[in-house]
């Protein structure tokens, strides 16, 4: 999956503190036979945990959910299904580095 979206920020003090995120992004897929598109969206916190003059580096906590329509394919588990689209949900955390 490539994805092609936007970025926005939320900066409570200034820009090299904790700052809330919200990330859309539409996927698309190079795998036609699979999925035909769908959607990121991705809501987080970062905080700064090392700060220097050149760079910060970041904690991020967040939350996902990505949704894939889906071609006429097999069935992904059961032989009797016939999915139109999928969701995943997910939890994480990443390291970010902000020059």
């Amino acid at each position: 999956m490539l994805r092609l979206g936007g970025n926005l920020k939320f900066y409570f003090v200034d820009d090299d503190n904790v700052f809330a995120y919200l990330r859309y992004a539409r996927n698309i897929t190079v795998d036609k036979d699979k999925f035909s598109n769908g959607n990121n969206l991705r809501l987080g916190i970062g905080f700064p945990f090392l700060k220097r003059d050149d760079f910060n580096l970041n904690l991020n906590v967040f939350g996902d959910i990505n949704h894939f329509d889906l071609e006429d394919t097999d069935p992904l588990v059961f032989g009797n299904e016939d999915p139109v689209s999928i969701f995943f949900r997910s939890y994480g955390i990443s390291v970010g580095i902000k020059f």
